[in-house]
């Protein structure tokens, strides 16, 4: 039988563990992890600023 899409969606408080939990998920079940904050620091750098955009 053909396995059917999953997608893990994980929100929470700044600080509560997500991006440690997702990457043991990662890790455990092959999931693919994409993240806001990884792909603006790779396309803008570490700067948030308005100026960094």
């Amino acid at each position: 039988m053909k396995r059917k899409p999953l997608v893990y969606l994980i929100c929470g408080c700044i600080g509560a563990g997500k991006t440690t939990f997702a990457k043991k998920l990662e890790e455990q079940t092959g999931a693919v992890r994409i993240t806001k904050d990884e792909w603006s620091i790779r396309f803008i750098g570490n700067d948030p600023t308005i100026d960094g955009y």
